[in-house]
């Protein structure tokens, strides 16, 4: 039976969009891991920021790159000359 676009070859699989079990826990550990070591965090980069403050800040943002979600560059082409629709959003009841 051939393939067709959107199917997996298994009606009785995962469904779309349900995460791996094994990658959920894994995950879920290393939010315990760091939730119950904060304090010990703030320890280390006191410690390192002691000797070499940019170290202590790289290794800062380096934690912080599996905390907060990363932001994607959002790119728009539009050919030279082409009209633009532009809108106004209007806030009422702010001091101006």
């Amino acid at each position: 039976m051939p393939f067709k676009p959107g199917q997996s070859g298994n009606p009785n699989g995962r469904k779309a969009g349900v995460g791996n079990k094994s990658t959920e826990e894994l995950r879920e550990a290393l939010k315990n891991l760091t939730e119950d070591n904060l304090d010990q965090v703030q320890g280390w980069l006191d410690a390192v920021a002691k000797d070499d403050p940019n170290a202590a800040l790289d290794k800062f943002l380096k934690l912080a790159e599996y905390v907060l979600p990363k932001l994607a560059r959002v790119e728009t082409t539009h050919e030279a000359g082409q009209n633009l629709k532009t809108f106004q959003i209007v806030i009422e009841g702010q001091d101006e």
